[in-house]
């Protein structure tokens, strides 16, 4: 009598394929998430701080007034505009950020300012900066001072030392210290 020889079962190899597919679509949300988690970890720190009150803001603008306005309006050598004039274009420009930790100046011969508070006093910082022209996005982000300038549609290859630099004066900002440019 001759044995009988079992089949050969047949492997479903598109099983196995869809299983493979499977394991790297979920590989690949695991790294997509991962880099997001890293990168909102990175910016929590700036988005979790308090928006400030109307009293907070009033408060941040009379110090920066207090310190500042002198300064910007009456210490100025050739600069074209009168000091009554100066004093109005103090306070048209004289901005602050809505956590009130950021604040812009418009001072003698029209030279832009971005102050910090930071270990209770504002600073001037030497972020370059024209309150007139639009801002890059990625430094202004990091400076935190989107709500109170312009951001620009497109990133400018001519400022591109500008940036650089202005991007590591902002994380350095965001970590409650001033850089001068000489630090970088």
């Amino acid at each position: 009598m001759a044995k009988k020889v079992p089949a050969k079962k047949k492997v479903d190899k598109s099983h196995s394929w869809s299983m493979i597919l499977l394991g790297a679509v979920l590989f690949v949300a695991l790294g997509i998430g991962l880099i997001t988690a890293y990168r909102a970890g990175a910016t929590r720190q700036r988005h979790e701080l308090a928006i400030a009150s109307g009293v907070q803001q009033e408060s941040a603008r009379s110090a920066i007034t207090k310190q500042y306005l002198e300064a910007s309006s009456t210490d100025c050598v050739g600069d074209p505009v009168t000091q009554v004039g100066r004093v109005a274009v103090f306070y048209k420009y004289l901005r602050v950020n809505l956590h009130a930790d950021r604040a812009v100046i418009r001072g003698c011969n029209n030279h832009d300012t971005l102050l910090a508070y930071i270990d209770g006093k504002w600073q001037a910082t030497q972020v370059n900066m024209n309150l007139d022209s639009s801002a890059n996005p990625v430094w202004q982000r990091a400076c935190d001072i989107v709500d109170i300038t312009r951001a620009d549609t497109k990133v400018r290859s001519e400022n591109s030392t500008i940036d650089a630099d202005n991007l590591k004066l902002c994380n350095a900002l965001a970590n409650n210290k001033i850089l001068q440019l000489q630090d970088l």
